[in-house]
């Protein structure tokens, strides 16, 4: 949780903050990019992460809630 707060006073001043957000923030089922380029969709949360799917390989990844993501408009 220290984590979090921490995270959002930083994003605060960072000039492409407006473009991110935290997986937390978008709907099940969105689809979503992280900085390296993969795509996945978002799924349901379990304990402390989420569960979500890779486009391209179809492989589960757990993520953390923090981590920041762009949506993908489809």
């Amino acid at each position: 949780m220290r984590r979090r707060k921490l995270n959002a006073c930083f994003k605060n001043y960072d000039p492409d903050g407006h473009l991110k957000k935290h997986l937390d923030e978008i709907p099940f089922n969105a689809t979503f990019s992280i900085p390296d380029g993969r795509v996945f969709i978002k799924g349901e949360r379990v304990r402390k992460r989420f569960k979500c799917i890779e486009q391209d390989t179809k492989r589960l990844y757990m993520i953390s809630p923090i981590m920041e993501v762009e949506i993908i408009d489809q």
